[in-house]
């Protein structure tokens, strides 16, 4: 079992399972059908489960669990605690005033971790192979970094791969001279998705990749009308020969495809 897969799901499980108990306290409130209210403690009932699987499997494993801008989501917490549930119903409906503010702070910070949990999830895997991973950790809760922290004792790869995720969530350290510094990296990166995976590629070569993608979309497009034609008719010698031809570009583009994902896949 590969554990950053679990760390992954546990970021969108305990979004989901945040949701529902906000949900739920809102229908209590309002007097909501029964139904609707039975739905989604089913729902949560078994987010938890799954919450509380992969935290025990973390445990048995030693594993620290942790995200980007934790620090500040737990603040922000702390200070929604400070409205009444009118309040941030209020704030919910209208969009406007400080408790929608510090909503919409923790919705964009929670959104983007969702969105990037694979890498995410990814990094606490790197990061839980260090000896002392204590002031990493600090770094990526708080996203950012106060002072340099010594990598003496680590792996250089491991710590090049951990800042490396780093800035390709937004928290601007670079490895160097067996350091962790502020800095940017020298290439950029950008998310991409290539068939069922997602890699980082550098921004130079993402505008290949994706048009590698949308020819392969294209290209199987063309085979499915073709097949569907050769279910009903019988093709002349030319259009067997186009129909190979189709496949033969299918199956180019595809090695393309591989060859980008062994390239990029960390």
């Amino acid at each position: 079992m590969e554990l950053w897969r679990e760390c992954a799901k546990l970021i969108e499980f305990k979004k989901m399972k945040a949701e529902n108990d906000y949900k739920l306290r809102y229908l209590e409130r309002t007097g909501a059908e029964k139904e609707a209210n039975e739905i989604i403690k089913s729902e949560n009932e078994n987010l938890q489960r799954e919450i509380e699987r992969i935290e025990k499997l973390l445990k048995e494993n030693n594993y620290v669990f942790f995200v980007p801008m934790e620090a500040e989501l737990e603040r922000l917490n702390k200070r929604l605690k400070e409205f009444k549930d009118e309040e941030i119903d209020k704030a919910m409906r209208t969009r406007t005033g400080e408790a929608w503010n510090i909503l919409s702070a923790r919705g964009g910070i929670i959104k983007r971790n969702v969105e990037l949990k694979e890498e995410i999830g990814k990094l606490i895997d790197d990061v839980n192979k260090l000896k002392k991973k204590e002031k990493v950790i600090e770094i990526v809760r708080n996203g950012g970094m106060k002072e340099e922290v010594k990598t003496d004792g680590e792996r250089s790869a491991l710590v090049a791969r951990i800042a490396k995720r780093m800035g390709r969530l937004g928290i601007n350290v670079i490895f160097r001279n067996k350091k962790l510094i502020k800095g940017k990296p020298d290439e950029s990166e950008v998310m991409t998705r290539v068939g069922n995976e997602i890699i980082w590629v550098p921004e130079r070569e993402a505008e290949g990749i994706l048009l590698n993608e949308r020819n392969l979309e294209n290209v199987s497009v063309k085979i499915q009308v073709k097949n569907a034609e050769r279910q009903i008719r019988k093709f002349s010698e030319e259009e067997e020969k186009e129909f190979e031809e189709l496949q033969k570009e299918y199956l180019e583009l595809l090695k393309k495809r591989e060859e980008y994902v062994k390239k990029y896949r960390d």
